[in-house]
């Protein structure tokens, strides 16, 4: 049996992040509310991995795509926002690091949530 090592060590999970699922009901004229309600809180590790300005509804907007590693959670998806410091956070990808179901890290975008 080989031995993986860990990506980050428990004192690296200091950053508490909300997991957020997006709920959907009837407005009763046809149409829908959206809310978003909190599926988890996770203590991450997390790191800015890049950013840059796009124009979005003609304005000129800071965009900034951050890594979050923690614990393995089956039940996020990618249809989720992560809220960390009061900032949304658009999920883009999650990776099951060393397809071993033990840690995950998510690649989410700090603006306009879906």
């Amino acid at each position: 049996m080989s031995c993986v090592k860990a990506p980050f060590c428990a004192g690296d999970l200091r950053h508490l992040v909300s997991i957020q699922k997006k709920d959907k009901a009837d407005d009763g004229a046809g149409g829908q509310t959206v809310s978003w309600s909190v599926r988890r809180t996770a203590y991450c590790k997390v790191r800015a991995m890049n950013g840059r300005e796009v124009k979005m509804y003609g304005q000129l907007n800071a965009v900034e795509t951050r890594v979050f590693e923690t614990w393995y959670r089956s039940d996020v998806i990618p249809e989720d926002k992560l809220v960390y410091k009061d900032e949304d956070h658009n999920i883009h990808f999650i990776e099951d690091i060393n397809e071993l179901g033990r840690w995950m890290r998510i690649f989410a975008e700090k603006g306009v949530v879906c």
